[in-house]
């Protein structure tokens, strides 16, 4: 785990798929991803609310999974936005 990062990060435009790739270990530092409170984002994992993965008893996941979600749907209100 030498590749632990502290979040949030403000990633280099050119660093933004080594950000989205990095790991995030733990209900507390996925969090800060998300922008939800650590109780949230725990309630969120464990209901799969939230795409991640134990391991151990830490909860693992990317920003790139957590965020892709939110993407999605910002994607298809824009497609629905630019139809009208």
């Amino acid at each position: 785990m030498g590749d632990y990062v502290e979040y949030p990060v403000k990633p280099e435009p050119t660093d933004m798929d080594e950000y989205l790739d990095k790991p995030v270990f733990g209900a507390g530092p996925i969090s800060r991803v998300v922008g939800l409170t650590e109780r949230q984002t725990y309630d969120g994992l464990e209901k799969g609310r939230l795409d991640g993965d134990k391991f151990g008893k830490l909860w693992v996941s990317t920003p790139r999974r957590l965020l892709a979600p939110f993407q999605k749907r910002a994607r298809e209100s824009e497609t629905t936005n630019n139809a009208t």
